[in-house]
């Protein structure tokens, strides 16, 4: 905070905050008023607030839907029987129905995420930490903190993957996809690795990130989406199968 202020605004409301000086740490519990049509919340201040560092701590709940807007879930059949996963479509102001944060693209913030789930479910969006187990079945993944980026550029998919791996030039990649359709990926890892190296070239900039996962989400996605470190695609739309069939898609369109 650089001037004095007496009062704070983010986009998706929050039932509760936790603040800390800059010198000794002070709790001063607040009271969020949320304007609907705005798609904000405000936190007005009992007192005066010297410039300095301060952090602001939010407890939140979401909902959870099938249209993909923000965190949603899909449902999908595999093998023999029907199975669900999560993903996030983000673009272009959806972030604030997953959690509080300043979801405009000026306002570029360094992203970190700790992620719940069954422990068989793999949780993507940037490198992972650590992660460990904990009752009930669960794990805990906790993400190293990303690059200051968009917000509608965040990725977090949670499901039963699997992934063709391969790295080239300090970049990891990976094709994950439903496990019974995980060699149909190959085609798309290896053009991956040849645009992005092309890209880097006329473009003069490298790749800023450690890793590029090309990620097949089975029905109930329009479209794809251009994540930082996590494109999501339809299946249809990544994944190529040699063998001989009535249709399927050609790899001009695949790449």
């Amino acid at each position: 905070m650089l001037k004095p202020a007496r009062g704070n605004r983010a986009q998706r409301p929050g039932p509760g905050n936790h603040q800390s000086g800059h010198h000794r740490p002070k709790t001063i519990p607040l009271e969020p008023k949320a304007d609907a049509e705005a798609q904000t919340v405000s936190f007005a201040l009992p007192e005066t607030l010297a410039p300095g560092k301060y952090s602001l701590s939010i407890e939140f709940t979401g909902h959870l839907r099938e249209q993909a807007q923000g965190l949603f879930f899909v449902r999908y059949s595999a093998g023999a029987g029907k199975k669900l996963m999560l993903a996030t479509q983000m673009e272009a102001t959806d972030a604030r129905r997953m959690f509080p944060c300043w979801d405009e693209p000026f306002s570029a913030r360094a992203l970190s995420r700790r992620h719940r789930s069954e422990k068989a479910p793999d949780g993507l969006q940037h490198a992972i930490k650590n992660e460990k187990s904990l009752n009930g079945g669960l794990k805990e993944v906790h993400f190293e903190a990303t690059p200051p980026m968009a917000s509608y550029l965040v990725v977090l998919v949670s499901g039963e993957l699997e992934a063709l791996e391969d790295s080239s030039k300090g970049v990891r990649y990976a094709s994950r996809n439903d496990r019974s359709k995980k060699e149909t990926g190959r085609y798309a890892l290896e053009s991956a690795k040849k645009i992005l190296g092309y890209y880097n070239h006329y473009f003069g900039i490298e790749f800023p990130l450690p890793k590029l996962d090309q990620i097949a989400i089975p029905g109930g996605f329009c479209g794809a989406m251009e994540n930082w470190a996590g494109l999501l695609t339809t299946s249809r739309s990544c994944c190529f199968d040699p063998r001989p069939v009535r249709w399927k898609p050609n790899k001009m369109f695949l790449a």
